[in-house]
């Protein structure tokens, strides 16, 4: 089904901080196969607005794997584990240890929520504490 995708995400460095939080919404897709769900959506460069990529995620048994088209960006979100991940920058691909605290998958074909919680390490020390909350609304 067509959908409009909210996405809301926050990072800090440590738990006292303030979260730098960043919102936006695109227009995608969402469908579910047996117990796989499938949300794809359009991501746009926050400097130029002319350069934007497609977002694929698949999620099944608490987990969500990220990929970002065009990049070699593949995060992999599992929860109560770590898995390194590569994520394409301007400046090459990074990998990163991500452990996952938490996923909550309250999405349907009539819509819902995806709430992630997890961790960002790199060379084994912490970077970010991180939130992502992304709705789905029906078109």
């Amino acid at each position: 089904m067509n959908c409009k995708i909210i996405i809301k995400g926050t990072q800090k460095l440590t738990a006292e901080d303030t979260p730098d939080t960043i919102c936006y919404d695109s227009m995608g897709t969402y469908r579910e196969t047996d117990s796989t769900k499938y949300i794809t959506y359009t991501e746009y460069d926050e400097e130029r607005a002319d350069v934007s990529r497609k977002v694929f995620l698949k999620i099944e048994n608490k987990s969500v794997t990220m990929q970002k088209q065009g990049t070699e960006t593949k995060l992999i979100m599992e929860k109560d584990n770590r898995h390194n991940c590569i994520y394409g920058t301007d400046f090459g691909p990074m990998t990163f240890g991500i452990y996952t605290d938490e996923v909550k998958d309250n999405l349907s074909e009539k819509g819902g929520k995806l709430h992630l919680s997890y961790t960002l390490s790199l060379n084994g020390s912490l970077c970010s504490l991180n939130t992502l909350d992304l709705t789905v609304e029906p078109c």
